[in-house]
């Protein structure tokens, strides 16, 4: 057996188990994000910011206009929505939103 194929096969194969814990992370933090959201009267773009934190990390209220193509006082109203539902620690004034994972 050559030694460089064998080399790829297991980073390969090490590469696909990091990639598939990652993504149950993620999942796991949808789930968890649609079950503080619900049944609470949030921002319509809540969730889509979620998701975004979830996927970039933390970002200012600045940054999440941005990236939802939203005003800076809907961005705010999003970050309002998200420290009551508890998915983000209170950040302080123009601060990245850190998003809050449950403990399980």
């Amino acid at each position: 057996e050559d030694p460089i194929a064998a080399l790829l096969g297991a980073a390969a194969s090490s590469a696909g188990r990091w990639v598939q814990q990652d993504l149950n992370v993620l999942h796991k933090g949808l789930e968890h994000g649609q079950e503080r959201l619900s049944g609470r009267y949030a921002s319509s773009r809540a969730p889509d910011a979620w998701g975004l934190l979830l996927g970039l990390g933390p970002l200012t209220r600045a940054e999440l206009a941005r990236a939802l193509d939203v005003t800076a006082r809907t961005a705010s109203q999003i970050a309002l929505a998200l420290v009551e539902a508890k998915l983000v620690a209170p950040p302080a004034p123009e601060r990245p939103l850190q998003p809050v994972m449950p403990r399980r």
